[in-house]
């Protein structure tokens, strides 16, 4: 017979939740695995396509290249082993495998990925509140894999760009949902650990991101194959959550917390229909932590969805700037550099935010939004200098660049715990959904692009030149309009910062309103009541910010909630 979850979960080893958070954590990774792939080839992305004659794996071609050479006879613009670095000994060409694209056009390809991404979360949030979430994730999880392995077939940018802006598919369905169902998967002394270790696996993802894509591409010497692992692990991780993963009841951890719920909590669900979503999104607008949370978060999105796009080429021209021309770093060196200080900073942040925020929450209720403002306003002076003096000693970049992503990923866990705890069960995902949509328009959806556009006006050019043959000069140009593009980023983690600090002030009387309207529901669903009663949640609303009075109304709402 098959076991129900309240039983999986509540006898025995409870294994089956640790199960199931083990599966979203590995669709989380290989979700920001497959999203930064992007910028750890993009230098490869950028090589032009003038070899139109040649197949990346026709050793015949490539030795009848080899002969024109060296009778000097033309190549159409294919190149000789002898004359290219990005020749293997196998004999395959790189240069066929370009799409020719400018800065511009590169950012547009993290970008487009970003506002479907976006579009879309709101879709997903409001379909999280009423319908099965782990069928809801599959189905992303199998649209998103078709549609990069799909792309990884095209050599026309205007194709692999259409491609990849059906690829946020993926992490709209499983964003907006999975850190709801961790949230009714663990209580809430067990649930800000539980958020980190799910969002350990975002510096993991992205820095398998830069180091696979990269050796993949230079392992097969063709940029396609870099998007086409993921797929397969893809489809896998779909199947397991699908037949593995059981999804808990709404609310079930709120009700067997100290919030002191009884199990009929467990059946909390949003209502259908359009007035009803409305009705939600209106509430949740209301809470003045999570607006300000959200307009915080959203610049850290703007600061890391630029970086992480741009760092890895970045420092590729500083190195030759640096070095000179013949010995800076490779794409694929640059790549593994900055994969090694992505998951060495993002472990070590997220897991000291999270710690952090627990045990200072203890004793300060406004801990979380603080953690989020220390990590943001602390990392802008470190990003600033690294920034500056990149070209001059790289070494200083790579250790300013330590310091300045291990407080950037400080956020993670708290800001996702905040959401949680000042949002009701039945709003959770239709809030993720909304505070995703939001942070991405507002930040990494246009980071890259705008990175890419200002570096292209102050170059000059319409094209980078060839990261191989480009000369000192043109290295320097390429350098120092991508720095001055940069420079915005710290700016924009200020901003962030103070945020975060606003969100401070109105945390703790949110989260009480929150708990409060969830104890009236629990009370209204005794005569049946359906939702939150709009007149008790407006008490609540008008009197969070003077919340040390509840203790004298509470009982009076109670009782007018249990008789509507």
């Amino acid at each position: 017979a098959r076991l129900s979850w309240t039983a999986c979960v509540d006898m025995g080893p409870r294994m089956l939740k640790y199960i199931t958070l083990i599966i979203l954590c590995a669709i989380n990774l290989l979700n920001y695995m497959d999203r930064f792939t992007v910028a750890g080839i993009l230098t490869l992305l950028e090589q032009p396509t003038n070899c139109t004659n040649c197949a990346c794996h026709n050793t015949h071609h490539y030795k009848t290249v080899n002969n024109q050479a060296s009778l000097g006879l033309p190549t159409d613009g294919c190149v000789s082993q002898s004359h290219s670095s990005n020749t293997s000994t196998s004999g395959k060409c790189w240069c066929c495998c370009g799409l020719g694209i400018d800065d511009e056009q590169g950012g547009l390809l993290t970008t487009i990925f970003i506002v479907s991404y976006t579009l879309l979360s709101p879709v997903f949030g409001y379909c999280g509140d009423r319908y099965s979430r782990k069928r809801l994730i599959a189905l992303g999880i199998f649209i998103w894999s078709g549609f990069t392995l799909a792309g990884s077939f095209f050599k026309v940018y205007w194709a692999f760009l259409l491609m990849r802006s059906f690829v946020g598919v993926g992490e709209a369905s499983y964003g907006t949902i999975a850190p709801t169902i961790i949230a009714d998967l663990f209580p809430v002394g067990e649930r800000m650990r539980m958020l980190s270790i799910f969002y350990l696996t975002t510096p993991f993802g992205s820095a398998l991101g830069y180091i696979v894509g990269a050796g993949i591409a230079s392992l097969f010497q063709c940029w396609q194959w870099a998007f086409r692992v993921t797929p397969i692990f893809g489809i896998i991780l779909a199947i397991l959550c699908l037949c593995v993963v059981q999804e808990p009841p709404r609310g079930h951890s709120d009700a067997n917390s100290e919030s002191g719920l009884t199990a009929s909590a467990q059946t909390l669900k949003g209502a259908s229909g359009i007035r009803p979503f409305i009705s939600d999104v209106i509430s949740i607008m209301k809470c003045k932590s999570f607006v300000w949370t959200t307009m915080g978060f959203a610049c850290m999105s703007f600061v890391v969805g630029a970086l992480t796009q741009w760092a890895p080429t970045f420092i590729i021209w500083a190195s030759k700037v640096a070095y000179g021309v013949d010995h800076g770093y490779s794409v694929r060196e640059a790549s593994l550099g900055f994969g090694a200080v992505t998951v060495a900073t993002g472990v070590s942040g997220v897991v000291v935010g999270g710690e952090v925020a627990k045990r200072w929450g203890r004793s300060n209720p406004q801990a979380d939004a603080l953690v989020c403002a220390i990590g943001l306003l602390g990392c802008a002076p470190f990003m600033f200098f690294a920034l500056l003096y990149a070209h001059k000693f790289p070494p200083v970049f790579w250790a300013l660049s330590i310091v300045a992503e291990f407080l950037l990923c400080l956020e993670w866990a708290p800001v996702a715990a905040i959401l949680l705890y000042v949002i009701v069960p039945q709003r959770r995902s239709t809030a993720e959904a909304i505070q995703i949509l939001f942070i991405h328009l507002l930040g990494d959806a246009f980071s890259p692009l705008v990175i890419g556009k200002i570096s292209d006006t102050l170059r000059g050019t319409s094209h980078p030149p060839d990261v191989e043959k480009a000369t000192l000069l043109q290295a320097e140009n390429e350098f120092f309009a991508l720095q001055y593009a940069a420079f915005i980023t710290p700016f924009a983690a200020v901003l962030g910062g103070a945020c975060f600090l606003i969100s401070s002030f109105s945390l703790d009387n949110d989260r009480q309103a929150a708990l409060q309207l969830v104890k009236i529901q629990e009370r209204g669903r005794s005569s049946d009541t359906p939702s939150i009663n709009t007149d008790d949640e407006d008490a609540v609303l008008e009197n969070r910010d003077e919340f040390s009075k509840w203790s004298n109304e509470s009982d009076r709402l109670l009782s007018g909630a249990s008789c509507t």
